[in-house]
């Protein structure tokens, strides 16, 4: 790539990649010519697409079932398609504004085009860090119960803090550290081919050969007072548009230009967003069909966990198991964006120089204790939080209401109209003042529904 383009995606901390090193800050200049040329390992597209999948499903899939049952099932078949359409635009948006702005962040785009930078920062690290409370009350409960179930002597709900402690030091933790977006595509791998357990045991139920038995109660159409609230919920779990940045990012140091750099994202974006939101989809409507209006919040609960004998049936309790460490992984894939938004704030680099290697006169890279502890401090702040709460479903509507129609819809409508004008982007226009208009009216809707049923 040429000087100019590589000059605007030079990090703050001059690293490109896991084995570089720079030059003590007395040779910045040098240091950054230097790690300029540098190879950089960046994500392949599935690894890309993976993360970014894991991303958009989170914490969301469980509930589709419960939201398609207080939205009706036309209501939210076409709310899922609607809202998953309006947030593929929301962050083609976003990376479309990096890509004029030549930045790799939220907050620069925001600022370069003349909106309150700080406001998104904020609105960005309690998105994140109020997902990643619900993750942790997810995985907690989901910990308890398969290993209540699978060891039925151990009285799991008193070690609680302890489990959770032992998975946020051993698991979540060491995944927070680590640098590259890149380096979590196979731990998210790992964590949808978990979660794909969970998705086969509640379609396999709907589509096995034999016919399933569909509850008789389900109801077509039809507006409720608890439509919008589900409508919310829907746009909560589409939210993952604080990682747009970081995927543009990732695909100009694939790419090293523009234009492939472009195409690449937008592949990416359609490619998870589609599979997202099949995943939802049919999730959502094989649970409602299955237990109509008595589904629960989270539909997993209406399966028996015991047999008529009272033995446990394990391959129910297996799937408690999997969907924690589901998202036991999940977790630091939104965590991420967090930690950035904070460094940035506090000025922490994740690497310092260390000692002086003789061989190359270049100086190897330590992770910053600063930083470390930042990292830790925000973790425990996300356990402390989850103790207080208990309903993830009121979490995840108000956090739609309230942070995610800003982040995935207004927000990247003011970016896509303060951006220069040029030709042919009439289009792209009217995408941002449509974006902003569902943003605004779906926030208050939503927010309103979600203070009233609190």
């Amino acid at each position: 790539p040429e000087p100019t383009w590589v000059g605007h995606y030079l990090q703050e901390d001059l690293i490109f990649g896991t084995e570089e090193a720079v030059l003590p800050r007395a040779y910045d200049a040098a240091a950054k010519a230097l790690n300029a040329a540098l190879p950089r390992k960046p994500a392949s597209v599935r690894g890309a697409v993976m993360n970014l999948t894991k991303g958009i499903i989170g914490a969301g899939m469980l509930a589709f079932p419960n939201a398609l049952r207080k939205s009706s099932m036309l209501i939210g078949v076409v709310g899922i398609m609607f809202i998953g359409f309006v947030s593929v635009l929301g962050f083609l948006a976003i990376g479309r504004a990096c890509r004029l702005a030549r930045c790799t962040s939220y907050r620069e785009a925001v600022q370069r085009a003349g909106g309150p930078a700080t406001a998104i920062d904020v609105m960005t690290l309690l998105e994140c860090l109020v997902t990643c409370v619900g993750y942790i009350i997810l995985v907690g409960d989901y910990v308890c119960i398969g290993l209540d179930g699978m060891l039925p002597g151990l009285n799991v709900a008193d070690l609680r803090v302890s489990l959770m402690t032992a998975i946020s030091l051993t698991c979540i933790l060491p995944l927070c550290l680590l640098g590259e977006f890149n380096r979590l595509a196979a731990s998210s791998g790992l964590g949808l081919l978990a979660m794909f357990y969970g998705y086969l045991l509640v379609v396999g139920s709907a589509v096995v050969p034999g016919g399933p038995v569909f509850a008789e109660d389900w109801k077509l159409a039809g507006v409720r007072s608890t439509t919008f609230p589900a409508l919310t919920t829907m746009v909560s779990a589409f939210g993952c548009h604080y990682l747009a940045p970081t995927i543009w990012a990732d695909c100009v140091a694939a790419t090293g230009e523009e234009k492939a750099a472009w195409s690449r994202f937008q592949v990416i974006t359609l490619s998870a967003f589609s599979l997202a939101g099949f995943i939802f989809l049919s999730f959502g409507v094989s649970g409602y069909l299955l237990f109509g209006e008595n589904v629960r919040s989270n539909v997993l609960t209406n399966y028996p966990a015991h047999h008529h004998d009272g033995s446990p049936v394990h391959r129910i309790f297996l799937c408690w198991l999997l969907l924690a460490l589901a998202y036991s992984l999940s977790y630091p894939v939104v965590f991420r964006s967090a930690r950035e938004v904070l460094a940035s704030a506090l000025q922490l680099q994740r690497q310092v120089s260390g000692s002086i290697s003789l061989k190359t006169g270049l100086s190897k890279m330590r992770l910053n204790l600063p930083w470390v502890l930042m990292v830790a401090g925000l973790i425990l702040l996300t356990n402390v939080v989850s103790i207080f709460f208990s309903d993830i479903g009121k979490v995840l509507s108000l956090r739609g209401a309230l942070l995610g129609c800003n982040i995935s819809f207004i927000f990247p409508g003011f970016l896509v109209l303060s951006a220069p004008r040029s030709r042919g982007d009439i289009l792209w226009r009217l995408v941002g003042g449509a974006l902003i208009g569902v943003g605004l009216l779906g926030g208050m809707l939503g927010l309103y529904f979600a203070i009233s049923n609190w």
